[in-house]
């Protein structure tokens, strides 16, 4: 309808009343509810949405907010699906019908605004962090959450293909190079792109990755491409790592982005790269902001190895809280805020945190500080 028309049929509806009722004439077919469009309300909305409808405004819904949120929805809701087969010894499938199905076929609407509104659909690609989607358990697994994402991650990246290789393409052929806003939206597009073809492992993709590492004209692109082989277990990672590291290592608040990207490496020898770079020069253990980089990074960020169910993660960082309280209790209080959800975890993680959080609590000479966030944290 012509602008004039939509403006003259849109009106807002106030909920000041414990129930209301309204009635909309001349809608001949059952209407398909957007809700707080605009993100016109500061308050969380529960409708029984069903996983079509979700994917249905996902995919078609012409206000940003309601397409996001729809997206965000039907993102947790595959990945409680997910959790559930890994947990209850299944394989994790995306079975026509399911919730993941439906978020998945959905990206193929949502991909094709990928050159009208780059910054949008960038956007739409970040799946929720593994963090707040554990707020949605009652108890929170970090591992099976963590293979529900890159699973999910996965699918998408395995059925668009095409066309993420097309955005990918079409991008560094035009180039994204500029201060402005578009050019920083079509960065942000590419290195999500990129993270997606990259999620297959092939060597493709990492050489893909490689190269826009190489050929970099601004530090979004390098930085994008790093990200994008971050999860790789091949040797291209280390590679572009080290390579981005002589490149650089004179820098050293270009440094820490990396000592972060670093930490976040989710490979099973993950806590021994750490224990490296803590040995390595750009690392600085009186620095605030490289212990912020290295140890609290890999405590939010990398969930699936700091709650590795041999609980060494949980002592090294217990040991760095000691050993930091000692000359900066500040920063010391910031790193055992990494514990204060413990209790939402399994009984066998809950023993191990519980086991390091006494240890703090009961070491003599212990900051104001830190003994009263451990406390406090242990008896939450």
């Amino acid at each position: 309808a012509p602008a004039d028309e939509r403006a003259a049929s849109t009106m807002v509806l106030h909920l000041c009343q414990e129930q209301k009722s309204y009635t909309f004439k001349g809608v001949n077919e059952k209407p398909m509810l957007s809700l707080l469009r605009g993100f016109s309300a500061p308050v969380k909305a529960h409708y029984s949405y069903t996983d079509d409808d979700l994917a249905f405004l996902m995919a078609h819904d012409s206000d940003a907010f309601a397409k996001w949120e729809a997206a965000q929805t039907l993102a947790i809701r595959s990945v409680k699906s997910l959790v559930e087969d890994l947990l209850n010894h299944r394989a994790m499938k995306s079975a026509q019908f399911s919730a993941t199905a439906n978020f998945v076929h959905a990206f193929a609407t949502v991909l094709q605004g990928a050159e009208k509104d780059p910054e949008f659909v960038s956007f739409m690609l970040e799946l929720p962090a593994e963090a707040y989607l554990a707020q949605f358990f009652t108890v929170a697994d970090p591992e099976a959450i963590f293979k529900a994402r890159e699973y999910l991650i996965a699918e998408i990246a395995k059925t668009h293909r095409p066309r993420l290789l097309k955005i990918y393409s079409d991008l560094a052929a035009t180039g994204t190079e500029g201060d402005g806003a578009t050019a920083a939206a079509r960065r942000a597009l590419r290195s999500q792109a990129l993270t997606y073809l990259a999620a297959d492992d092939s060597d493709e993709a990492l050489e893909l990755a490689l190269a826009q590492r190489r050929h970099a004209q601004n530090m979004t692109d390098e930085m994008g491409a790093l990200r994008a082989l971050n999860n790789s277990r091949k040797p291209a990672r280390e590679t572009a790592m080290r390579e981005f590291y002589e490149k650089w290592k004179n820098e050293p608040l270009v440094m820490n982005k990396w000592l972060v990207i670093q930490s976040m490496g989710p490979q099973s020898d993950a806590l021994a790269r750490i224990q490296r770079l803590a040995k390595d020069p750009v690392f600085d253990k009186n620095n605030p902001n490289k212990i912020y980089s290295l140890y609290l990074a890999f405590a939010k960020y990398n969930l699936v190895r700091f709650h590795d169910r041999s609980g060494d993660a949980y002592r090294l960082i217990a040991d760095q809280v000691l050993e930091i309280d000692q000359r900066n209790p500040q920063v010391a209080s910031r790193l055992v805020g990494t514990f204060n959800q413990w209790k939402t975890l399994g009984d066998d993680l809950q023993v191990l945190i519980r086991r390091e959080l006494e240890r703090l609590v009961a070491t003599p000479g212990l900051s104001t500080n830190v003994f009263e966030i451990a406390s406090k944290t242990l008896n939450a």
